[in-house]
């Protein structure tokens, strides 16, 4: 996901409006997502996150770190378990 509190998810935001891509788009911050999936029964939640410069200065691949609040892109794994 993109996330909302990040640089890029702030610039995706401003200029929604001028994407076709971004004008339906809703986005949201990791924080807010873990707490629903926390809500919702999830647990043993991970996050990675990527993207920690501007997308034009970008040369080469960006590393992938874990956790999240310094990239703009983040990955969230969450496991819920299965009642039988």
């Amino acid at each position: 996901m993109i996330d909302k509190d990040s640089p890029l998810g702030k610039a995706y935001e401003a200029k929604k409006s001028e994407s076709m891509f971004y004008r339906c788009a809703h986005f949201y911050s990791v924080t807010q997502v873990i707490e629903w999936l926390t809500r919702l029964g999830f647990g043993a939640i991970k996050t990675c996150q990527t993207i920690f410069k501007n997308l034009e200065e970008m040369t080469v691949l960006e590393p992938i770190k874990d956790g999240y609040g310094e990239g703009g892109f983040v990955v969230i794994a969450a496991q819920k378990e299965v009642k039988t």
